[in-house]
């Protein structure tokens, strides 16, 4: 009965991509090169949705009680969501934004509206594109967080984005998350 860490993903939704993700880390997950941990795919669109979509999960699957053990990665258009719910207090410890498709005012609302103290609780990580369609809201987010001494990830790789990008952008960022599971 063992309870496990989770990353929910939000915004990836081809079988394929979904399929060569997970294949990925279970394949780290055997070699020992990640702890083992659960990976939930979301199919919803909105807010409410998916925080529905997270509490029936929560309590159906073994997941660990804490929410330094819980993440959310949100990707493409659904990375504003999964940044919105990760300003619920005590909810994520870790926030991936993959190839996000995030406004600068989108940024300044939700940075603006949250506490400091609310921000530090949870790590979030920006991956974006160096070509990317989004670049100007994912460096907003940066500058954002850095001005409030908010620690955060932001890492710039090559590429245009989209599902296979992210795919193999999530290696590291994965591995690091895991180190913030069991810190």
């Amino acid at each position: 009965n063992r309870l496990y860490p989770v990353v929910y993903f939000v915004g990836i939704t081809g079988n394929k991509t979904i399929r060569e993700l997970a294949s990925k880390i279970d394949r780290e997950i055997n070699d020992n090169t990640l702890p083992p941990m659960i990976l939930a795919f979301l199919p919803g669109k909105d807010t409410a949705t998916i925080k529905k979509q997270i509490a029936d999960l929560d309590s159906k699957i073994r997941v660990r009680k804490g929410f330094r053990l819980r993440a959310i990665a949100g990707f493409r258009e659904e990375a504003p969501v999964a940044l919105l719910l990760s300003l619920t207090p005590e909810t994520f410890g870790t926030c991936i934004l993959t190839d996000g498709f995030i406004t600068g005012d989108q940024v300044k609302k939700m940075i603006n509206g949250n506490s400091k103290e609310i921000l530090k609780r949870t790590l979030v990580i920006i991956d974006a594109p160096c070509h990317g369609s989004f670049y100007e809201g994912n460096g907003n987010l940066h500058i954002q967080l850095r001005e409030r001494d908010i620690q955060h990830e932001y890492r710039v790789m090559e590429g245009n984005g989209g599902e296979e990008w992210a795919v193999k952008s999530l290696d590291e960022i994965m591995k690091f998350t895991a180190k913030r599971f069991h810190k």
